[in-house]
């Protein structure tokens, strides 16, 4: 199991769902944010797949995703 002291282990798969909406749907704001945090943690790039509903396994990998860059989330959440 995952044990992560950083604010992303506060938030809810739901609240998870909507930031990942909105890194991904904004062009002029978050997804820059995105990139260059991602990039000040030395991580690379990565996109945070859609949670799709009639894609079975869509919401595992956004979680994925998600846990394995907690640095970016918690500093853009911080912005």
């Amino acid at each position: 199991m995952y044990h992560c002291t950083s604010k992303f282990s506060d938030l809810k798969p739901q609240q998870i769902r909507k930031l990942a909406y909105k890194i991904i749907n904004s062009l002029t704001i978050l997804l820059p944010a995105w990139d260059v945090t991602c990039k000040d943690v030395s991580l690379s790039v990565r996109w945070i797949p859609h949670d799709v509903s009639t894609h079975w396994n869509s919401s595992f990998d956004m979680l994925d995703i998600m846990i394995s860059c907690h640095g970016p989330v918690d500093a853009i959440t911080d912005k």
